[in-house]
């Protein structure tokens, strides 16, 4: 009894070390329907920072919200939009350690003046800065349904461990791409060799105390 629970012990400790994941989602910035919110950076919330290459003196504006429920992806809360064309916006933790990137809310920032958005797709540009020191970049499309101002898209990407990961708003964007629920999670450590070498030795302590028992049992 006692390997078995040092074998699910250590297992435990593994699977619960990561905390619960942690969404960003900047309703704390929404302000009346119907006014755009100028967001000073850089922006902080729950443990990560998000930073913009190009802000506005001399409030140092970097990010804005919506105005109205019609145009941002987020009816209720809020979402934010890089202020200047183009520029590019960063995630950090606070604390300088590795997270995981898990998904993204994002929908284009621009319509005709019939609140339409005239192109099909949007494309945005990401880079991931992982813990070992290597980058990865990679296009993502946003799609637009037809005859809508915006079609909020999902981008999922389980990506870790990450330092830092950016992007850009390019094709068919005028610059700006709207985003919304950051999920983010700590990153799971590796174990070392040593605690491998303690659950492989605690399983199969526990396996060979439970064929012992099965043969007692068998021959009684």
């Amino acid at each position: 009894m006692r390997f078995a629970l040092l074998a699910a012990g250590l297992a435990f400790s593994l699977t619960a070390s990561a905390e619960a994941a942690t969404i960003l989602n900047f309703d704390s910035v929404r302000g009346r329907d119907g006014d755009t919110g100028y967001v000073s950076g850089p922006y902080r919330e729950q443990g990560y920072t998000l930073t913009s290459n190009s802000c506005s003196t001399p409030q140092n504006t970097c990010f804005v919200t919506t105005g109205t429920s019609l145009t941002s992806l987020d009816r209720v809360g809020a979402a934010l939009t890089n202020y200047h064309g183009g520029a590019r916006t960063t995630v950090t933790k606070d604390d300088g350690s590795a997270f995981l990137l898990k998904s993204v809310d994002m929908a284009n920032n621009y319509g005709d003046g019939f609140g339409v958005s005239p192109y099909r797709t949007n494309t945005v540009v990401f880079t991931f800065n992982f813990a070992d020191g290597s980058n990865l970049t990679q296009n993502y499309t946003i799609n637009v349904d037809a005859g809508q101002w915006l079609t909020v898209n999902t981008l999922t990407f389980d990506l870790a461990p990450l330092v830092s990961f950016s992007w850009v708003p390019t094709t068919n964007t005028s610059g700006f791409i709207q985003f919304d629920n950051l999920t983010l999670d700590t990153a799971a450590p590796v174990p070392e060799s040593s605690t491998w070498a303690m659950m492989i030795a605690g399983f199969g302590l526990t396996g060979a105390a439970m064929r012992r028992r099965r043969r007692s049992i068998a021959f009684t």
